[in-house]
Parts: C-alpha cells; sequence; structure tokens
C-alpha cells in the first residue's frame, strides 16, 4: 500500500486531536506521573489517553492496520503497523516546558511511508 492510498487529511486530524486532549489535560493540570525504567523515564495520564484516541481512531479509520504505542509496547503481527510516540518530549510535558510533540508513522515492515509530527503547544 503506497503513502498516497491514505486519507492523509483524516491522519492529520486524528494527531490534531489527540493535540487537543493534551493541551486540555495539561491546562487541566496533571494527575501524578509515574516512573517507567529510570527517574526521566516518564508516562503521565495524558501520554496514555492520547495513544487510546490514537489507537481508537485509527483502527476506526483503518482496521487492518496495526498500531504500536510507546506506553502499550505491543508489537503487531501485522505487515503494516502505526508507530506512535504519544507525547515526544513527556519530561517536557510534566515539567511545564513547552518543548513536545506527538509522532506517529506509518510503517511497513521495518520501513517508514508515512509520518504526521505535531509540535505542541501548537
Amino acid at each position: 500500500m503506497p503513502a498516497h492510498a491514505f486519507d492523509h487529511e483524516a491522519i492529520i486530524a486524528v494527531v490534531e486531536k489527540a493535540g487537543q486532549l493534551v493541551q486540555r489535560m495539561r491546562r487541566n493540570g496533571l494527575a501524578p506521573i509515574q516512573r517507567k525504567s529510570s527517574t526521566i523515564d516518564l508516562v503521565t495520564e495524558a501520554d496514555l489517553a492520547s495513544e487510546a484516541l490514537l489507537r481508537e481512531e485509527l483502527q476506526r479509520l483503518y482496521p487492518q492496520i496495526g498500531f504500536w504505542g510507546e506506553e502499550s509496547n505491543q508489537r503487531p503481527e501485522t505487515e503494516y503497523y502505526w508507530l506512535v510516540d504519544p507525547i515526544d518530549g513527556t519530561t517536557n510535558f510534566a515539567n511545564n516546558l513547552p518543548l513536545y510533540a506527538i509522532n506517529l508513522a506509518l510503517c511497513q515492515a521495518e520501513d517508514p511511508i508515512l509520518a504526521v509530527t505535531l509540535q505542541l503547544p501548537a
């Protein structure tokens, strides 16, 4: 499936929707922050909510494509899959620094064929 076979505007809209969710959660205050593997490897409720939204919306649009999110970290067995970092820069996000993003790539096997990065705050 070549990249032009996908609805780019719909994919961008999904990422923008996740960005709006993350921004709203940030304005409402952060829930307790959890540490994953180290003191700088963090996960917030916004990471989890963003990943869940991206998974739901992308699977609604393209149910045949797998999903691999940073927080769930379950590599799909499909040839095509979405590779997602729901908040790239969680440490910055958690410390109220305006340098973070949402990253999404559509991969075929190991090769990215389409990508979207939304820098936040936008």
